[in-house]
C-alpha cells in the first residue's frame, strides 16, 4: 500500500493505524478511515515504521509493516503502558475499549450490544466491562480496566471468532454466529499466503464461498458490505451484479508465486463468474491482486447476514452468507 492507493485494504490498514494510534497515545488520533492512502494515512504510518527499530520509514505499507503493527497492538494491549480505565476517563483509550468491547458483546449474543462508542467511561461502560469480567474465570469483575482485561478481552474476542474452526459444520449450521457487521482478522503467515481457488455451495439456509489456499494458513481477512463501487489497479470500477457489494480484503494474499525465477500462476480460475444455482450470492469478482494483496468483491440480492471462518487441512477461508429472512 502506498500514497494514492485507495480500496479496501487501505481501509483495514487504517483501522489498525487507529488501534495503535489510541493505544500509544498519539496526537495523530484519529486518522480518517475512508479507503484513500492519503497524506494523513502516509504520516501515520511513517509514525509508526518510526517507533519500530527494524522498519523502514517509507511511509509503504509492505507484508513486515503489518506483521509489525500487529505485534505491536498486541504488545500495547499486554503492556503495563496503558493507564488502568474506570469510571469517569474520558480519551481515546476508553474509545478503543469501547470498540473492543462491542465486538465482544455482538459475538457473544449479548443483549447489551451496542453501547455507545463516545470516549467517556461511564455507567454503560462500566456496566458492559463489569459483564466482560464476570464471563471470565480469572478476572475480577471490578469494572476497571487493568492490561490483564485487554489481553482477556483480545482472546476471548478470537476465540468467539475462531469458534468452529478445526471442524467440519454440519450441513445445516454456518461457519459461525452471522450478522451484517464487518468482521476481521489480523491473521499470522509467514510470508505471503498462495489462493489457488473458490468454490460456492449451498446449503439449506445459507450459501458458501471457499478460498482455497495452496500454501499458508490463518490467513487475516476484512470482510463487509460497502456502497462504494470498489476499483481496481488501474481506478477503473469493478461493479458486480445485484443489490449489495460485500467486500473480501485478503492481505498477504496473492494469486501468483513470485518467489521463482519466474512468476508461477497459482489462482487460474476466473477474474468473475456468477452461479446460477445460488439464490443470494449473484456474482463473485476480483477487484485486485497487488503488492501481495488480494481482494474481491460479492454481489448479493441484499445485505444479507454472514460469518466468516476458517478450515484446515487444508486451509480455507469461509464465508457463509444467510438465505432467510
Amino acid at each position: 500500500l502506498a500514497i494514492g492507493d485507495r480500496d479496501q485494504l487501505v481501509e483495514w490498514w487504517q483501522d489498525r493505524l487507529n488501534d495503535w494510534l489510541r493505544l500509544s497515545g498519539s496526537g495523530t488520533y484519529p486518522i480518517v478511515v475512508d479507503g484513500w492512502f492519503g497524506p494523513q494515512t502516509e504520516g501515520a504510518t511513517i509514525e509508526f515504521q518510526e517507533s519500530v527499530e527494524d522498519l523502514e520509514a517509507t511511509g509503504i505499507v509492505n507484508p513486515v509493516d503489518r506483521v509489525a503493527l500487529r505485534d505491536a497492538i498486541e504488545e500495547l494491549e499486554e503492556g503495563p503502558g496503558a493507564p488502568p480505565l474506570a469510571i469517569g476517563d474520558r480519551d481515546q483509550l476508553v474509545e478503543w475499549w469501547q470498540d473492543r468491547l462491542n465486538d465482544w458483546l455482538r459475538l457473544s449474543g449479548s443483549g447489551t450490544y451496542p453501547i455507545v462508542v463516545d470516549g467517556w467511561f461511564g455507567p454503560q461502560t462500566e456496566g458492559a466491562t463489569i459483564e466482560f469480567q464476570e464471563s471470565v474465570e480469572d478476572l475480577e469483575a471490578t469494572g476497571i480496566v487493568n492490561p490483564v482485561d485487554r489481553v482477556a478481552l483480545r482472546d476471548a474476542i478470537e476465540e468467539l471468532e475462531n469458534d468452529g474452526v478445526d471442524e467440519t459444520p454440519a450441513a445445516d449450521e454456518p461457519i459461525g454466529m452471522m450478522s451484517t457487521d464487518t468482521v476481521s482478522e489480523t491473521g499470522d503467515v509467514d510470508g505471503t499466503a498462495l489462493l489457488e481457488s473458490v468454490e460456492t455451495e449451498s446449503f439449506d439456509g445459507f450459501e458458501r464461498i471457499v478460498f482455497h489456499f495452496a500454501e499458508g494458513d490463518d490467513v487475516g481477512y476484512q470482510v463487509g458490505y460497502t456502497d462504494t463501487v470498489p476499483t481496481d489497479i488501474a481506478g477503473e470500477p469493478v461493479e458486480v451484479d445485484g443489490a449489495a457489494m460485500l467486500e473480501v480484503s485478503l492481505p498477504q494474499t496473492t494469486g501468483v508465486d513470485l518467489t521463482g525465477a519466474e512468476p508461477d500462476v497459482i489462482y487460474t480460475g476466473p477474474d468473475r463468474f456468477t452461479v446460477d444455482e445460488l439464490d443470494v450470492v449473484e456474482e463473485i469478482a476480483i477487484v485486485s491482486d497487488q503488492h501481495g494483496a488480494m481482494s474481491w468483491v460479492v454481489g448479493t440480492t441484499s445485505e444479507a447476514p454472514f460469518a466468516v471462518g476458517s478450515l484446515d487441512d487444508p486451509f480455507r477461508l469461509v464465508i457463509d452468507i444467510s438465505t432467510t429472512d
